[in-house]
């Protein structure tokens, strides 16, 4: 644009800026030299662009003016500079309040403020159950797998044209070590005269444990712990493996008592791995020890110890304009009904007793449209019961310890009854054989290991004649029932007490006394 004796003001104010910006030496190219191009950028002598945004400068604020569509004022300017500075000081307040919510919320373990993803370990500690009989609903399944870890969830899916479940179920632990156990010992149990399939589910991916920290070799998982169990305890009775650098039993904040479950962390690895062959299945206050190796690194989580800075939660207080209120409201109903009030119908819920009973009865007439039906012998309900009633039987340590030592089991495979037998020299192994396990040297195999507790006279494998003279006749899952005969009283006890709840070919046996009058009737229908 050429200059006019009658220059207007704008470009007035542009030379001036110009002629300022050369007497500081911020340009290297006089005005004169320098002309526009289309866009608004300037090109020196050699056509080479001196934009402000390919240079990266900025102009001084006190030479902006509002010309073009980008111009700022100087009051404009300065309010951008404040806005910026406001948005930079509430983001940095923004974060650091959000870190000091993470690292103040109640109950949040260790484990997750360390960084461990919650969503692997949901994936982790989650399993499939099975092949469940009709007849056990939830609370079932729960008093069966909460001997290796805290349940968090029982998943049941109702079939809306029966009312019932639809047979499986998913089971989900706090933690994945609790998953691992029921997944080694829980596939194939008897369980309602069916054997469970455990597995995990179909979706779930092996390679979700990438995202957590490696398991610290010296570190191992403890459950099905008595719930008079202290941490002391476990510390005091462990420690003879190893010096232990930290024992937690995860707290229930609730309860106010441990959940059965916890950690201990010795110092080196072969502490650890002599105290898992030492105490998995060591009976403590009457429930058999779940022992295995930690799955989980990171830091220890929070124990029993925790809970003496947490406050026992308070119930409310009823105000006392309520209570008077409510006597007032109970004394009118009560003349009215004649100084009787009203009482509302108790709802008795079924107990895992009432529905085994139920399952003999109502199997076969209930569950025919939907799967094969299935009997209970009396030895497998006995099993189930000992499986199922195991948390409901034992009160303490004292009551438990007098139970086992003077529980039977049953006398006969026919009779349906669970008596008490007292010892004899004659024990009986269940849940030991199937029919497909019998060959010549399964009786040699268990004289030779029984005749370390005294001398044995015979043993002796039986089959439930029912089940022989039924269609089709044996099947390779039929159950076989072991019974030792020895020479005294004492090598029984002896072989009993080692014998009860030992494993054999996977398989957790039960042991228990037998009557010598009826053993002798057995031998006729032996196989």
């Amino acid at each position: 644009m050429a200059t006019t004796t009658d220059e207007h003001p704008e470009e007035a104010i542009k030379r001036a800026a110009g002629q300022k910006r050369k007497e500081r030496g911020t340009w290297d190219v006089s005005p004169q030299s320098k002309r526009t191009g289309s866009e608004g950028n300037e090109l020196n002598d050699n056509g080479r662009k001196l934009s402000t945004a390919s240079h990266g400068r900025s102009p001084n604020p006190t030479l902006l003016t509002s010309s073009g569509p980008s111009g700022l004022t100087l009051e404009q300017r300065a309010r951008l500079e404040k806005a910026k500075a406001f948005a930079r000081d509430q983001t940095a307040t923004l974060l650091q309040s959000k870190a000091a919510q993470t690292n103040l919320l109640p109950g949040l373990p260790n484990m997750l403020v360390a960084g461990i993803e919650a969503r692997s370990i949901a994936v982790m500690s989650r399993i499939y159950v099975g092949s469940i009989n009709f007849e056990l609903g939830e609370p079932h399944i729960k008093a069966v797998f909460q001997q290796f870890g805290h349940v968090k969830s029982v998943s049941m899916t109702i079939d809306p044209s029966t009312s019932r479940h639809k047979g499986f179920c998913f089971v989900e632990y706090e933690v994945p070590e609790a998953a691992e156990l029921a997944l080694e010992l829980m596939n194939g149990a008897q369980l309602g005269g069916r054997q469970l399939k455990v597995g995990r589910p179909n979706n779930y991916n092996s390679n979700v444990a990438t995202n957590l920290p490696p398991p610290i070799p010296s570190r191992i998982y403890i459950a099905n712990v008595n719930e008079y169990v202290s941490e002391e305890n476990i510390e005091s009775i462990f420690e003879a493996f190893g010096k232990i650098k930290g024992c937690s039993l995860l707290p229930d904040v609730l309860q106010r008592k441990h959940k059965t479950n916890g950690y201990i962390e010795f110092e080196d690895e072969t502490s650890a791995i002599a105290a898992i062959a030492a105490m998995n299945n060591f009976e403590l206050g009457g429930l058999p020890l779940r022992v295995r190796k930690a799955i989980l690194g990171g830091a220890l989580p929070n124990g029993m110890k925790s809970l003496e800075s947490m406050s026992a939660p308070v119930a409310p207080a009823v105000p006392a304009s309520v209570l008077n209120l409510a006597q007032k409201v109970n004394s009118t109903i009560a003349e009215k009904t004649g100084g009787i009030l009203p009482r509302p119908p108790v709802l008795l819920t079924p107990t895992v007793t009432t529905a085994l009973q139920n399952i003999q009865s109502r199997i076969t007439e209930e569950s025919a449209p939907l799967e094969e039906p299935l009997a209970i012998s009396a030895t497998q309900r006995y099993s189930i019961m000992q499986k199922l009633l195991r948390e409901d039987t034992i009160t303490s340590p004292v009551t438990k310890k007098s139970t086992a030592s003077s529980s039977g089991v049953p006398s006969s495979s026919t009779t349906g009854t669970l008596p008490t037998t007292p010892p004899s020299t004659i024990i009986r192994l269940e849940n030991m054989a199937r029919v497909r396990d019998i060959d010549p040297s399964l009786n040699e195999e268990i004289s030779e290991e029984c005749s370390k507790f005294g001398r044995v006279l015979r043993v002796l494998l039986y089959v439930d004649p029912v089940k022989q003279n039924r269609p089709g006749g044996l099947v390779p899952d039929d159950e076989v029932e072991v019974y030792v005969q020895f020479a005294d009283v004492e090598s029984a006890k002896r072989a009993y007490e080692v014998m009860n709840r030992r494993f054999f070919a996977g398989r957790q046996i039960l042991a228990g006394f037998f009557d010598e009058l009826v053993f002798e009737g057995l031998e006729v229908n032996a196989k």
